[in-house]
């Protein structure tokens, strides 16, 4: 293909990715999580992005890679060697092997750390970016070892990382706020959850009341809680503060 013809196929890739880049442009179905891409043209001279369901539909393949439906971060490797943007076909193949694999292995660690957390239920996004509020609770369990859970206030932007791609945060009602509740489950693995907190009840600083909480939120994900659920889970986890009513609503 003439340079000046694959920058055009490049281009119209491109904009086909922005505006519907999670289906396949021939056949329609939706894309894989962690399945590999083609982009290029087909025999009627179409640009196309496609997997291996219409691959062999392709008369040329321009464009390479992998399909992911959650964000990972930086990739620990570089594109190849040289640094250069333009592979050869071989290390192209090995280039989106490498990131198969890498991103099957951050699969399998956000599995596991969603099983051992408690919320095996919920797509788990890993992610390896520095942060303020990472930083926060990274800090504060190290000055707390006994503690598994902690509940606190939102950092500015972090709303946002706590929904679904796609998703909008809800609009806490009157007198309430939307805080974070964090389990880790051993150090430098923690789990967030989004929790609507109602201003007017005091919620103790106990790690089996926040224990409790974060069950019920990561079962249900909506509707009321209520203090006698929260004091009988909670008690069952051996808490004081429980028995003394001093629990959320």
């Amino acid at each position: 293909m003439k340079p000046s013809a694959r920058r055009r196929v490049e281009r119209e890739f491109t904009a086909l990715i922005e505006r519907d880049g999670d289906h396949c442009s021939l056949c329609r179905q939706p894309l894989k999580h962690n399945a590999k891409t083609y982009g290029g043209i087909t025999r009627a001279g179409e640009t196309a992005l496609t997997s291996d369901c219409c691959a062999s539909q392709l008369k040329e393949t321009v464009i390479s890679g992998v399909y992911m439906d959650r964000p990972l971060g930086a990739f620990p490797f570089s594109e190849n060697a040289s640094g250069s943007r333009t592979l050869s076909p071989s290390e192209a193949d090995e280039a989106v092997s490498r990131l198969q694999g890498y991103v099957a292995e951050v699969d399998r660690l956000g599995a596991d750390i969603a099983n051992r957390g408690g919320v095996a239920q919920h797509k788990t996004i890993v992610n390896f970016e520095n942060s303020p509020w990472k930083e926060d609770d990274r800090a504060w369990f190290e000055v707390n070892p006994g503690r598994s859970h902690r509940l606190r206030k939102l950092y500015a932007g972090e709303d946002i990382t706590l929904v679904p791609q796609g998703q909008s945060v809800m609009t806490p009602p009157p007198f309430h706020e939307n805080q974070v509740l964090i389990r880790q489950v051993q150090p430098g693995q923690r789990v967030r959850q989004l929790f609507c907190r109602s201003l007017s009840t005091p919620i103790p600083d106990v790690d089996a009341v926040l224990h409790a909480i974060f069950d019920i939120v990561a079962e249900r994900r909506e509707g009321v809680i209520s203090a006698k659920e929260v004091a009988a889970l909670a008690g069952r986890y051996g808490s004081p503060a429980a028995n003394s009513g001093r629990t959320p609503n």
